[in-house]
């Protein structure tokens, strides 16, 4: 149960605190009250990927070079995450670039992401505490290792699971 949600520098909120009841609790108000805001805030909480529309304080523009237009046309920005982590979505971690500064920072399209040929080894420990952190989703539990959610990646999921004889509902290959 969400029992207190606080938001800082995200859009146009410098800072607030709510505290939610033990009961049910409902958000209203009128047109621009900013229900949006607070419901994008909470997504980027839960995980979701962040907007670069939350960057307001830029003015639309880029925050390495300034330019907020190309040939007339306005830029589109893309959103930067300063430690390459694309899961870490707090403030301090996130700025608007126009394409041509994200391409030149480090972290640009991957680049952070280790050398294909060095192989991390996982152990069945790391398996096994992926799939707890994540509820028992094992697609979700593979995601968060790094490992990609298909065929064979599956069975060495399961091959762990087994090992601890941990139960777990397999995957129907037909859906």
């Amino acid at each position: 149960m969400l029992k207190k949600l606080h938001i800082q520098n995200y859009a146009i909120i410098d800072e607030i605190e709510i505290n939610f009841s033990t009961q049910l609790n409902i958000i209203t108000g009128e047109t621009g009250a900013g229900k949006s805001i607070l419901m994008g805030a909470l997504s980027l909480i839960l995980g979701e990927r962040a907007d670069t529309g939350a960057l307001l304080k830029q003015d639309k523009k880029c925050f390495n070079c300034g330019l907020d237009k190309w040939l007339e046309c306005d830029l589109v920005l893309e959103l930067e995450h300063k430690d390459g982590n694309n899961k870490n979505n707090q403030r301090d971690n996130l700025i608007a670039l126009c394409p041509n500064c994200h391409s030149l920072t480090k972290t640009w399209r991957g680049r952070n992401i280790s050398d294909k040929n060095k192989t991390v080894k996982l152990t069945s420990q790391d398996y096994i505490e992926a799939y707890k952190r994540n509820n028992g989703n094992i697609r979700k539990a593979l995601l968060d290792l790094n490992i990609a959610a298909k065929g064979g990646n599956y069975k060495i999921m399961y091959k762990h699971l087994d090992s601890f004889n941990i139960p777990y509902v397999k995957r129907n290959k037909s859906l």
